[in-house]
């Protein structure tokens, strides 16, 4: 089976139990949390809404990097996104030029202002690979 999100075809992965696209295949990995008959509903319009700004937060991404390590803001690129928990949080793979052997992981949840909607990060950590 397959599902596709703003023309990105991803397919089940039993080894990681959710729904994947490789980055080798997409440019960015893309994780979708659901079950091998189906993704989950809320996950997947997540997904929908995120990957059709992912320029947008690749940006946003690389400026609080760069506003929280030393990196300058030009250096970094995305890998991929992972929408895991079916609620309104996803995460965001970063890599940086300087930092061959470690990656660095963004989450971000949804805040609401004021009637105004945003997804901002609260939280990073950096992983060694």
């Amino acid at each position: 089976m397959q599902m596709n999100i703003n023309g990105v075809a991803l397919n089940f992965s039993d080894e990681f139990g959710c729904w994947f696209l490789p980055s080798a295949v997409g440019g960015d990995e893309v994780m979708v949390a659901g079950s091998a008959d189906a993704p989950n509903a809320s996950a997947a319009q997540l997904a929908q809404r995120i990957l059709a700004e992912r320029d947008a937060f690749k940006q946003q991404g690389a400026r609080y990097l760069a506003a929280i390590t030393r990196e300058k803001s030009d250096g970094w690129w995305c890998d991929g996104f992972h929408f895991l928990d079916g609620n309104q949080t996803f995460e965001q793979l970063m890599n940086h030029a300087n930092d061959p052997y470690g990656y660095w992981l963004i989450k971000y949840q949804l805040i609401k202002i004021a009637g105004a909607e945003s997804y901002d990060p609260y939280f990073f950590s950096r992983e060694q690979y």
